[in-house]
């Protein structure tokens, strides 16, 4: 490996890991900064958001849909691995956190992101949507009495 290929894969983790330290802060300044505008978002087709669409249109809904199901609309981040291949990141972390129902969240995911020019120019990531869906898109379940 030539210091240009160690370089690039260096650009490529750097860039790749800012870009989802910004999205698990919902900090949509910071992606804009990191993403290409003609990035693209690929998620799976049962998912209730559109797929591929543009990812600085999908970002936002997922901040105002899937966040404040979350207390403080936070939640941990615990990074397994990210592998580097050329110009793509493969990142595998699990997100814990205590929703507003009182309920604990935790899934792991696993993120395909392509890199150019310093820029996220796809994002695709692959979950239990099954989960997802019922935990942050499904309407709150009414309250017992």
């Amino acid at each position: 490996m030539d210091d240009r290929t160690v370089s690039a894969a260096a650009d490529t983790r750097r860039t790749a890991l800012a870009f989802l330290h910004a999205y698990w802060r919902g900090d949509l300044a910071a992606i804009h900064e990191l993403v290409a505008s003609t990035a693209i978002i690929e998620l799976p087709r049962s998912t209730p958001l559109p797929s591929p669409a543009p990812l600085l249109d999908v970002i936002p809904l997922i901040f105002e849909q899937a966040y404040p199901r979350f207390r403080d609309r936070r939640f941990d981040i615990a990074v397994e691995r990210c592998v580097i291949d050329d110009r793509v990141a493969l990142v595998e972390y699990q997100a814990t956190g205590t929703l507003v129902s009182g309920r604990t969240f935790c899934c792991r995911y696993l993120v395909v992101l392509a890199v150019e020019g310093g820029r996220i120019v796809r994002f695709r990531p692959y979950t239990d949507t099954k989960y997802i869906d019922a935990e942050l898109f499904s309407p709150p379940s009414p309250a017992a009495c």
